[in-house]
C-alpha cells in the first residue's frame, strides 16, 4: 500500500502567502504578516538598495507614516470570499488526508491500492487550484477543477475492479458517465468545467476585453476566480461522496452517503458540506450580481 506521509511534508501551499512589492521586487510573505513587520522588511530591503548603514535611519526618515498608509489598505468582499473558500478547502482535504491515513488497508487489493495513491496524490493538485485562485488565474483554476473531478470518477470505477464489477481499469474520461450512477450532477458539472478551461468561441469574452477599440487579453481577474471557487466548493462535495463509496467497506463514518440494508451506497441529500457549499455559491452569485441559481449547485 502507499504508505501515509504527513501533509505539512509536501512544503508550503502558495495561497497562504501574499506578494509584498519593495521597490518593484516582489516578495512572498504569510499573509498573516502583521503591519510592523511588514515595516521591517521594508526597512532592511531599502537599507540594501540605498547602501545605508542603519536601519533605524531608514525607518526615520523613510517609513514614518508606514504604519498609517497600510492600516488603510483594506480586503474588498471578494478578497473575503474568496480567502474563506480556500480555507474551506483546505480544511476539507485535510480532514480526508486524515481519515485515509488512519485506515488499515491490509494487504489492500489492487483497487485500495489506486484508489488510495489517487486520493493521496490529489494534495498537491489542490495546492495548485489554490494557488491559481488565490492569484486570480482562473483558466489554469477551471482546468485542475476538471483534472480533480476526472480523478475522482476513475477512482470510482478503480474501486469497483477487485469485485468484478469491470474487469479492467476504465479511463477517466469514460468514467465520469459511470460516476453518474452515484452523483447524477457529475456529468454536468464535467461539461460545465471542460467549456470554461477551453478557449473558444463560446468562452472567447472570458478572456479577452475590449476597451476604446483596442482589445486586453485576460491573464487573472478576481471574479472569474471567484467563480472558479464556485465550481472548487462543488468538487470538494463530490469529492467527500466519492472517498465514502470507494473505502465503504473499511470502517469508515459515513457524513455524505449512507448503506442500505444491501450495503448499496447512497447520497444523503442533507449533507452538512453540501449545504455549506449551496451557501457560498449563493453569496458568490450575489457578489457578482449574477442571476439566482446562475452556477451550479451541489
Amino acid at each position: 500500500m502507499v504508505g501515509a506521509y504527513d501533509i505539512n511534508s509536501l512544503g508550503l501551499d502558495l495561497s497562504d502567502f501574499k506578494i509584498v512589492w519593495v521597490d518593484n521586487v516582489p516578495f512572498f510573505v504569510p499573509k498573516d504578516m502583521d503591519v510592523l513587520e511588514e515595516k521591517y522588511l521594508f526597512a532592511s530591503q531599502l537599507t540594501l538598495m540605498f547602501s545605508q548603514k542603519s536601519v533605524d535611519n531608514v525607518l526615520k526618515n523613510y517609513l514614518s507614516g508606514f504604519e498609517e498608509s497600510r492600516s488603510s489598505i483594506t480586503s474588498s468582499q471578494e478578497e473575503i470570499l474568496i480567502e474563506g473558500i480556500l480555507n474551506i478547502s483546505k480544511q476539507t482535504y485535510n480532514a480526508l488526508h486524515k481519515k485515509l491515513s488512519d485506515i488499515n488497508f491490509g494487504e489492500g487489493t489492487v483497487s485500495t491500492i489506486a484508489c488510495n495513491a489517487l486520493f493521496f496524490r490529489l494534495a498537491p493538485t489542490f495546492r495548485a487550484i489554490h494557488y491559481c485562485i488565490n492569484f486570480y488565474y482562473y483558466f489554469e483554476g477551471f482546468s485542475l477543477i476538471r483534472l480533480v473531478l476526472e480523478q475522482l470518477a476513475y477512482a470510482y470505477t478503480a474501486s469497483q475492479v477487485a469485485s468484478g464489477k469491470f474487469k479492467t481499469f476504465v479511463s477517466p474520461t469514460k468514467s465520469v458517465g459511470i460516476l453518474k450512477n452515484l452523483l447524477p450532477n457529475a456529468g454536468r458539472l464535467y461539461n460545465v468545467l471542460s467549456k470554461k478551461a477551453h478557449i473558444d468561441k463560446s468562452e472567447i469574452h472570458n478572456y479577452i476585453k475590449i476597451e476604446n477599440e483596442q482589445h486586453f487579453v485576460l491573464l487573472h481577474d478576481i471574479n472569474y476566480a471567484l467563480e472558479a471557487s464556485a465550481y472548487l466548493l462543488l468538487v470538494l462535495d463530490l469529492m467527500n461522496c466519492t472517498f465514502e463509496y470507494c473505502f465503504k467497506n473499511y470502517g469508515i463514518h459515513f457524513e455524505n452517503t449512507f448503506l442500505d440494508r444491501n450495503k448499496a451506497v447512497f447520497l444523503k441529500e442533507d449533507r452538512d458540506f453540501r449545504n455549506l457549499a449551496n451557501s457560498k455559491i449563493a453569496q458568490i452569485e450575489l457578489l457578482l450580481k449574477m442571476p439566482a441559481n446562475k452556477l451550479m449547485r451541489a
